[in-house]
This record gives C-alpha cells, sequence and structure tokens, in this order.
C-alpha cells in the first residue's frame, strides 16, 4: 500500500510541475498510474496465490 502512496505523489508532483511549465502531459501520466497500479496489484495476487498453494 505505501508504494501506491508513493507513486501518487510522484505523479501529483509530475504533474503540477507540468502544469507550472506548460508542458502538461496529463493523459500520459493517467496512464502510467494506471499502468503502475496494475504492476502493482498483480504483484499482490501473485503473492496472495503463493500464500494459498503452500497452505494447501
Amino acid at each position: 500500500m505505501e508504494q501506491t502512496e508513493n507513486y501518487r505523489s510522484y505523479l501529483h508532483v509530475s504533474a503540477m510541475e507540468q502544469i507550472e511549465n506548460g508542458e502538461s502531459y496529463l493523459h500520459v501520466s493517467a496512464m502510467e498510474q494506471i499502468l503502475a497500479t496494475g504492476l502493482i496489484s498483480l504483484k499482490e495476487q501473485k503473492s496472495m496465490l503463493k500464500i494459498q498453494v503452500l497452505s494447501s
């Protein structure tokens, strides 16, 4: 969960800097956030499946 918060903080700062510099790529940041969140979720699911298999 902490990793997700770190990504959100980074993306927020990155988006604000882009807006201030007139170089807004929010659509790219949104895609990066979606991909990062998806990868974190997949990693967590893999860990949970591993635990289930080992406990069987």
